[in-house]
């Protein structure tokens, strides 16, 4: 509960000093409430407005923000953020950042940036290269409001290597081919009230990171959440909606999952696969699995099985234990 706290705290914190005002209003004169510099304007009528997103963020410098007009929209480009600053849409619907299928379309490389109100569309397919809708190689950012698309045959949502301290609150995330959001070697970030829906390799991919939180979110997908040798992770009050698998859990121990949802989709079979690798020197922990809802009310605990896998051979099971189970589903909220 005290992460919990925390982590509404930090959203809370990160949209005070980020609001802009609505759309309807003119704000060609006056600076973005919560930038602490100067504010660029992309695709507006006035004089000094860009054309470009890119022109105006290689105008900007650290504490800028940019606020970009969708009379312009689509603005066909593959930008690069390499300073701490702010980039706000016009309306989440109607701005839209398209990548035409070729690299990221965003790219983040410096810390303390801001990206909300936006379509983002269209990363590309080629080679094996890392390509998304956003890709962050940086820590402290915070993506909000946002829908996050990619329709390609190898395009992430979101791809966050090497990075932490991260907030990615509040987006529609749909339609990926690869994971909605797939996290690298990342800790501290959090995944809060986000919609995800049909991406085609799963929603959500955490490997080989620890203590990340991951709340509220509505998740409907063939394979909602994957985890790969990632420990001390907190998976709390999200709605699970399966049509093929809830949880795929690979070397990861101690992990809490707490407060769930599982339902099932289309009346499908859910299946719950945890594939232990343990080699001679290898140790798993156990997982912390506490009052969830498993799809109908339960009175008796839930037993979860885990498959234990050595030298490419099954090697028995393994028993975990849901105590607590719900006997209803938890009003979790859903994006209007």
């Amino acid at each position: 509960m005290k992460r919990k706290a925390l982590a509404v705290g930090i959203i809370l914190l990160f949209v005070a000093t980020a609001i802009i005002p609505s759309s309807g209003q003119k704000i060609e004169k006056q600076s973005l409430p919560g930038s602490r510099g100067n504010t660029l304007y992309v695709g507006g009528s006035g004089p000094g407005n860009y054309t470009h997103i890119q022109d105006a963020i290689d105008n900007a410098s650290n504490r800028d923000a940019i606020f970009v007009y969708d009379r312009l929209s689509p603005y066909k480009e593959n930008i690069i953020i390499n300073k701490s600053i702010s980039l706000w849409g016009e309306n989440k619907n109607l701005t839209i950042i398209d990548g035409e299928k070729h690299g990221c379309v965003v790219t983040l490389l410096a810390d303390m940036i801001s990206i909300s109100n936006f379509t983002i569309r269209n990363a590309g397919f080629h080679g094996n290269d890392d390509l998304a809708g956003v890709l962050i190689h940086s820590s402290s950012n915070l993506i909000f409001e946002n829908i996050i698309t990619s329709d390609t045959i190898s395009a992430y949502g979101i791809l966050l290597i090497n990075s932490s301290g991260n907030m990615i609150a509040s987006n529609v995330i749909q339609h990926n081919y690869h994971a909605g959001i797939e996290m690298r070697y990342g800790h501290n970030n959090y995944i809060i009230h986000n919609m995800m829906l049909n991406n085609s390799h799963g929603s959500i991919i955490v490997g080989w990171s620890s203590d990340n939180f991951i709340l509220e979110n509505n998740i409907s997908d063939n394979i909602c959440l994957m985890m790969v040798e990632s420990s001390n992770n907190s998976i709390y009050k999200n709605n699970f909606i399966v049509y093929a698998i809830a949880l795929f859990i690979t070397n990861s121990g101690n992990n809490t999952i707490s407060q769930n949802n599982f339902i099932r989709g289309w009346h499908r079979i859910m299946f719950f696969f945890y594939n232990i690798i343990c080699g001679s020197n290898k140790t798993i922990q156990k997982n912390h699995w506490d009052g969830n809802y498993w799809y109908r009310q339960r009175i008796l605990p839930k037993l979860i099985i885990n498959h234990i896998i050595i030298d490419n051979k099954r090697g028995g099971f393994r028993i975990e234990v849901d105590w607590h189970p719900a006997l209803k589903p938890y009003d979790i909220p859903e994006m209007r």
